[in-house]
Parts: C-alpha cells; sequence; structure tokens
C-alpha cells in the first residue's frame, strides 16, 4: 500500500519543484502538494503533477480538477478570508486524503500555518515533518515577530530537517522536541551529468567572467557586491561581468555608475530570472562567483559555481563553511566592501588559487550534492 503524504509549500519555488521531482514515479508514495499561496506552480512542478500527467503520482491540490480557474478563485478567497480560509482548506484536504506525514517546506510561512492548524486539530493532526530553508532559524528567530511561532513549530513538530549542520545545532539549543532526519539540500542538488555536458574543461586562470548576485532585498546585500567591484574597476578592464537577481535598487545604482566604470556589464533583473541551463553556460566560463547577504542557508549559485569551476566568495554569514575551505577552495568574507574588494583581487590576481580550487570544488560536489544521493535521502524521509 502506497504512502500518502502532503506537502505544504510555496509551489512556485524552483526548491519545492526539485524536491518533489525526486519524488516523482516513486512507486510507494502519492504526494499531494497544497498550495500555500495563491500562485501558478512552477513549471517543472506543474509537468509533473497530475496537472499535466494524468497517472503521475503527484498532485497539486485544487478545487476543481484540470481547471485554470483554480489560480484565481484561490486568488480571491485568500483575498477575502485570508488565514481562516487556508485553514479551512487545509483541514479539508487532510480529512479527504488521511496522509502519513505532513511535511511543510521552510519555516516563517508554511510551517506557521500547518502550526495553527495543529493546535486545533491537536492530536488528529499527522506525523508533522518541518523543514528549515535558507535562513529560516539562523536570520529569523531573531525577529520578535517569528520568535514564538518558531519555537512552537519546533516544539510540535514530530520530525525535522535543515541543509545546514549550523541550523540542527541552533535548533537543539532553542529547545527542539522533534527528531532529526538526515541533513539534505532543499535544492535537490547538482545533476552531476549536465555538469559534465557542460564541459568545465577551460581553466578558470582563462576564464573572463565575473558572476554577481544582485539581489538586495531583506537578506540579500547586492549593493555590497557592486561597491566592490566599482572600488577595483581599473583591475576590471579586460572581464566581462554579469550581475543577476538584482532588484530595483542594485539596478538604480548600477545607471548611475555605470558611465563612470565603463566596463562590459550584462544585468538581469530578479524578474527576468536566468533558467539553470543559463546559469550552468555562464558559469562554466566564469572565473569568480560574488554572492553577498545578511544571511543565507548553502546557496543554489554557490553550488553551481562550484560544481562549474567558478572560484566562490561568499558572506561568512552562510552556510559557505559547510562546503568550502576559507582560503583555499574559495573566501568567505565579512559583509565588508573593503575586504569584499581584497579577497576580489586575490581572485584576480592568483591564476593557481582558482584552479587548485576548482578541482577540490568538483570533488566536493560529486560527494555531497550529486542529486542520486539526495534523491535517496529525500525518499528515506518518507518511509
Amino acid at each position: 500500500m502506497k504512502n500518502k503524504i502532503l506537502i505544504v509549500g510555496m509551489i512556485n519555488s524552483i526548491h519545492l519543484s526539485r524536491w518533489i521531482e525526486h519524488l516523482y514515479n516513486y512507486k510507494n508514495l502519492e504526494v499531494y502538494v497544497f498550495p500555500i499561496f495563491p500562485v501558478k506552480p512552477h513549471p517543472l512542478l506543474k509537468k509533473i503533477s497530475n496537472l499535466n500527467k494524468r497517472y503521475s503520482n503527484i498532485k497539486i491540490l485544487d478545487f476543481f480538477p484540470h481547471n485554470f480557474l483554480n489560480y484565481y478563485f484561490h486568488k480571491i478567497f485568500y483575498f477575502l478570508f485570508k488565514d481562516s480560509f487556508t485553514l479551512y482548506w487545509l483541514k479539508k484536504c487532510i480529512n479527504s486524503i488521511n496522509p502519513k506525514y505532513v511535511h511543510s517546506h521552510e519555516l516563517t510561512t508554511s510551517s506557521i500555518m500547518c502550526l495553527k492548524l495543529k493546535e486545533k486539530l491537536k492530536e488528529k493532526f499527522p506525523k508533522w515533518i518541518v523543514s528549515n530553508w535558507g535562513s529560516d532559524l539562523y536570520f529569523f528567530y531573531k525577529v520578535p515577530f517569528f520568535k514564538k511561532n518558531l519555537n512552537q513549530i519546533l516544539k510540535h513538530a514530530n520530525f525535522y530537517s535543515a541543509e545546514c549542520y549550523r541550523d540542527y545545532l541552533l535548533a537543539k539549543k532553542i529547545g527542539i522536541k522533534a527528531k532529526f532526519l538526515d541533513c539534505v539540500l532543499n535544492s535537490g542538488g547538482i545533476d552531476i551529468k549536465k555538469i559534465e555536458v557542460k564541459k568545465r574543461y577551460i581553466k578558470p586562470s582563462k576564464r573572463k567572467l565575473i558572476m554577481i548576485k544582485g539581489y538586495q532585498g531583506l537578506l540579500g546585500m547586492g549593493l555590497y557586491a557592486i561597491k566592490a567591484l566599482e572600488s577595483i574597476s581599473n583591475e576590471l578592464r579586460d572581464f566581462k561581468i554579469v550581475i543577476y537577481s538584482a532588484d530595483k535598487e542594485v539596478i538604480s545604482y548600477y545607471k548611475k555608475i555605470k558611465n563612470k566604470l565603463k566596463l562590459s556589464i550584462d544585468i538581469f533583473p530578479i524578474n527576468h530570472n536566468l533558467d539553470q541551463s543559463q546559469m550552468y553556460k555562464y558559469f562554466s566560463k566564469a572565473r569568480i562567483y560574488l554572492g553577498i547577504s545578511r544571511s543565507d542557508g548553502v546557496s543554489t549559485s554557490l553550488l553551481e559555481a562550484m560544481a562549474l569551476g567558478t572560484f566562490p566568495i561568499q558572506s561568512s554569514t552562510s552556510c559557505a563553511d559547510e562546503w568550502i575551505k576559507n582560503g583555499k577552495s574559495g573566501f568567505l568574507v565579512k559583509n565588508n566592501i573593503s575586504i569584499i574588494s581584497q579577497k576580489l583581487l586575490k581572485a584576480l590576481k592568483d591564476d593557481n588559487l582558482v584552479n587548485n580550487a576548482s578541482k577540490i570544488n568538483l570533488n566536493t560536489i560529486k560527494k555531497k550534492a550529486n542529486s542520486k544521493k539526495v534523491r535517496a535521502i529525500i525518499r528515506n524521509f518518507y518511509k
């Protein structure tokens, strides 16, 4: 008999979609996906769900089977009734499906909603798995608005997973009662075959491209990355620079300085995200990747950079220390423009450093981020 699981999360998320992809065609499971917000499903999730494939073991929950109006009904109900509607619908789905597990992805949205229903249903709520994404505990536990709910989630959940060992230690320090599941990448890992297809044999020291994550927002610090580039612009005349996931603040600043910099820069707004194939193409040609943030988990960009031979420079406020050795296979930096620019210069000048790092990092990816190994861990969650 198949186990039924109910996954609660943001169905437009590529991370959630890749996680669920690992459960696709797994004969032991029937997977029901509950959309925590009224958004259209990510193309990958749509592809593997019953929306497009009648006999898929993945089903996105909706109001009317195969009806394009479901999204609009959800938006209207959510606008009118907010959490009360979501709780009612989630309860109805649980009663109808009777899943063995409810798995909420990300602690500050999906898990808070599950907590509210858990407090109402008490023992009638199924066994509950919660997955810590990115900065859920590391950053948001310091915010009073979230702290109470996060405490209750860790108290009432049956199982807990995270992609950083850092977050298991934090959960234990807070006083979690849930059983720890294996540490695993929420993003689903790296498909090694796809990496090998990209022919990563151009030595990093021969590459003339720099990749910059341009997100600012609540947790990003894309402006620091841009200002670090600005401070050493004379050293970058021979390089092309790609700034991706750039929000309005970063784009606005770039427009002010672009004439002064006189550098070859392509900038991609956050609402024009590069897909995986495009990211792989750029990283296979890049010498350096720069990701600066107030807080992060295991950045997917970090993993892609490591896999494709790009030398990573990442904020020390992430879990990058669990993946790279500072000064040898990458740089972990404080969020200080002067320090960031110094490390950039080092990675620009030291050919042996970036070449040796590429070999170390590829081995690390094959060992720790191989999507086949990640798939086995994920499937084991639901036995």
